[in-house]
């Protein structure tokens, strides 16, 4: 959505100067120039309207942004705006300054398009709402409030312009969600299910992070438990796990906020192999066998920066293979002393760091 926030400043005496600094895929300054000749003719300025203009155009991890001042001779506003493209961005810039050489006439075209007239703060408003008509929802305009007092418009569409708001808010909402990116987490668990006592592991991964999905590549260790042979006193097994997951994730969010808020639900497959070391048994070799299960996991992620995100998993799963840790002489009928259960859950808290490519400029 297109973002404007204002504040006034002392008069000052210029003449007409348009500073634009932008990345070069951005329009060029006399592109600007020309949207605001085409909105604002030399025979429509107001008598004594000079502007100087200085716009610094950046694009970063959330999203396009410009820092626009304009200086005239009623004074000095400044404008923060953001957009899901430059082109947005520079129509803005050039409605905004067409206000300040032409305000009667920009007011009556914005009032033109509105069912009650212009009324005291309408009218401004919706010169405001199309210069962001590019990002906004229909009727959802930037809201501008002068001496404590906001009123929106209503504004009549046309088929065509409503067809055009719907291409332009699915852009949106790509632009929202950004480019995709790369991040790589941290994380420790805890579970039940797997291992002789409560599991306890730690690990890390990697995830590809698209518009409404990620594919995870996920690796951790489980830290050995003892088991016990049941009649041979202290004789038993240290039984640990490594495990690998490979995951897929429809992912609802974010949404808009200060913090960013994420639900990945994530279908998983998960590979490994379980690892015993005897003690106190005749046999001392180590026995290594196959993992294999499969589950689902939904989690929450808080992004309190653009590149970074903290978050909570709880995670179920059913066994599809496991081995069992087995002794020579009676612990059951076939000398196996621990089994992993079929069905476990996980509980994991983690960290991850995101690695956002930029746009070609």
């Amino acid at each position: 959505m297109l973002g404007v926030s204002l504040r006034g400043g002392p008069p000052a005496s210029v003449g007409d100067t348009l500073d634009w600094e932008a990345p070069p895929s951005c329009p060029t300054v006399e592109g600007v120039r020309r949207r605001l000749a085409a909105l604002v003719p030399g025979d429509r300025r107001a008598a004594g309207a000079r502007v100087a203009a200085t716009v610094r155009v950046e694009h970063g991890s959330e999203g396009w942004s410009a820092s626009l001042t304009v200086r005239s001779s009623t004074g000095v506003s400044q404008h923060v705006l953001h957009g899901p493209d430059c082109d947005t961005l520079a129509d803005a810039v050039a409605l905004i300054v067409a206000v300040h050489l032409d305000p009667v006439s920009q007011i009556e075209s914005a009032s033109s398009h509105s069912d009650i007239g212009p009324k005291s703060g309408d009218a401004e408003e919706d010169v405001l709402r199309r210069a962001g008509d590019g990002a906004l929802q229909p009727g959802a305009g930037p809201k501008v409030r002068k001496h404590g007092q906001a009123s929106p418009s209503r504004v009549r569409r046309t088929p065509e312009e409503r067809r055009r708001d719907r291409r332009l808010q699915r852009a949106r909402r790509r632009g929202e969600r950004g480019p995709a990116a790369l991040g790589a987490r941290l994380f420790t668990a805890v579970g039940y299910g797997v291992l002789p006592k409560v599991d306890i592991g730690a690990g890390l991964g990697l995830a590809w992070i698209g518009g409404g999905y990620r594919l995870e590549a996920v690796g951790a260790r489980w830290f050995p438990q003892s088991a016990y042979v049941s009649g041979a006193g202290s004789a038993g097994a240290e039984v640990g796990l490594w495990s690998g997951d490979l995951r897929a994730c429809p992912v609802i969010g974010p949404s808009d906020g200060i913090a960013r808020w994420e639900v990945p639900i994530c279908v998983f497959f998960e590979g490994g192999a379980m690892v015993a070391r005897p003690f106190k048994l005749d046999d001392s070799r180590v026995g290594v066998g196959a993992w294999l299960a499969g589950g689902i996991a939904p989690s929450v992620h808080w992004r309190p920066r653009g590149w970074l995100s903290l978050w909570l998993e709880l995670s179920g799963h059913a066994v599809l293979r496991a081995p069992g840790v087995r002794a020579d002489g009676p612990a059951d009928a076939t000398g196996v002393f621990h089994h992993a259960r079929p069905l476990g859950v996980r509980a994991s808290a983690g960290v991850e760091f995101r690695l956002r490519p930029q746009r070609p400029s």
